[in-house]
């Protein structure tokens, strides 16, 4: 039988060490050692936009479910359209569409929300591609559409 034991707390640890750490001028400030801010490296799952043209990178160029879904370490995204129904109200379609794709092992909160981009809208509780921002919803979703 093996005894874990954590280390215990100084009693006088005022956090002065964090701060000596930040005001060293050695490291990044990130705890991980390596001089470099960025969390993401190339190559790592970075679905970001590069900072430098503004062009999605790694599994957001993915414009299509097949190609998403070809791709090692990518996932596909889908959420209901949100059409006009009727003036001023708007429904859920049923069925569900491909937005986006992201990295597989980026973790983000399930929560419903309203997804846009130049020309659609969705509703939508998985992750949010790099291809679509949330926004406010075009008016009031009376539910699904019939």
């Amino acid at each position: 039988m093996a005894l874990l034991v954590a280390p215990a707390c100084d009693e006088g640890d005022d956090g002065s060490d964090e701060q000596a750490a930040s005001t060293e001028g050695d490291g990044d400030g990130d705890g991980d050692g390596d001089g470099e801010s960025g969390g993401k490296h190339e190559g790592d799952g970075d679905t970001s936009e590069s900072e430098t043209t503004g062009e999605l990178m790694g599994c957001a160029v993915h414009e299509t479910q097949a190609a998403c879904m070809a791709e090692a370490g990518c996932g596909a995204i889908f959420g209901n359209p949100v059409v006009e129904d009727g003036e001023g109200s708007y429904c859920t379609q049923s069925e569900k569409t491909y937005i986006g794709c992201v990295f597989a092992g980026d973790l983000c909160p399930m929560l419903p929300n309203i997804l846009c981009s130049e020309d659609a809208v969705w509703t939508s509780s998985g992750c949010v591609p790099e291809n679509v921002m949330i926004c406010e919803s075009p008016g009031e979703i009376t539910g699904a559409c019939a």
